[in-house]
């Protein structure tokens, strides 16, 4: 017999309606990074200006070289320096070094193109992009500083040369030179190595550079 009466007797508890869980780490998306995207449309748009202002460079020293292009001189006396023979002497150099600069916006703008899709080859392709830049930025403002010098040292020898030119004249020359050249080599340097210089330090670190591995796994031309 049962110990209980029948009116006291335990009811039986109900079935679990849903499958017992254990506790564990909640899963997150992986969400893509926001920076290909960023730091692509920003090589792009730089990798275009680039190309845009060496395509000039090259046009105006052609046409300064052949005349078609006329430049301003120091007068027509003979001791006035011929200044636009100068320019066009040096203007070969002038050339290499706006095509070069025509070839690396040319550059950029692929590799800004490979962020933007996402594409394992950026991270290789921004690296040697950034080391080429660094030595066409030294070499061309190497050249543009040199071809100062040589136009305002003609420029200062024709004050000399003046007779009517005051005696303080040539020190205020000297040190406007100086100036305009320090100038130019700083601005430059900076101007010309500043985004190469992000770009490696950019893909240097441990987390773009897995970013960057995940992009195999991914369909190509996925975007975020």
């Amino acid at each position: 017999m049962s110990r209980f009466p029948p009116e006291s007797q335990p009811t039986p508890h109900p079935g679990p309606l849903a499958p017992p869980t254990t506790p564990g780490a909640l899963s997150i998306p992986d969400r893509p990074a926001a920076w290909p995207s960023v730091l692509g449309i920003v090589c792009i748009v730089l990798g275009a200006l680039g190309t845009l202002g060496g395509l000039w460079g090259v046009a105006s020293s052609v046409m300064m070289m052949t005349g078609a292009m006329p430049v301003q001189t120091m007068g027509a006396g003979p001791a006035t320096p011929d200044i636009a023979q100068s320019i066009r002497t040096m203007a070969p150099m002038q050339i290499v070094a706006e095509a070069l600069k025509f070839l690396c916006g040319s550059a950029l703008m692929l590799v800004g193109w490979f962020m933007y899709r996402r594409r394992p080859v950026a991270r290789p392709a921004a690296v040697w992009w950034s080391i080429a830049k660094i030595v066409v930025a030294l070499g061309s403002t190497a050249i543009a500083a040199w071809m100062q010098y040589v136009i305002m040292t003609d420029i200062s020898r024709a004050v000399a040369a003046d007779p009517s030119a005051p005696a303080q004249m040539q020190g205020v020359m000297t040190g406007m030179m100086a100036a305009t050249i320090g100038v130019m080599v700083v601005w430059g340097i900076v101007w010309g190595c500043a985004l190469p210089v992000f770009m490696l330090v950019w893909f240097s670190r441990a987390g773009v550079r897995a970013e960057v591995a995940r992009w195999a796994d991914r369909q190509h031309g996925w975007v975020s």
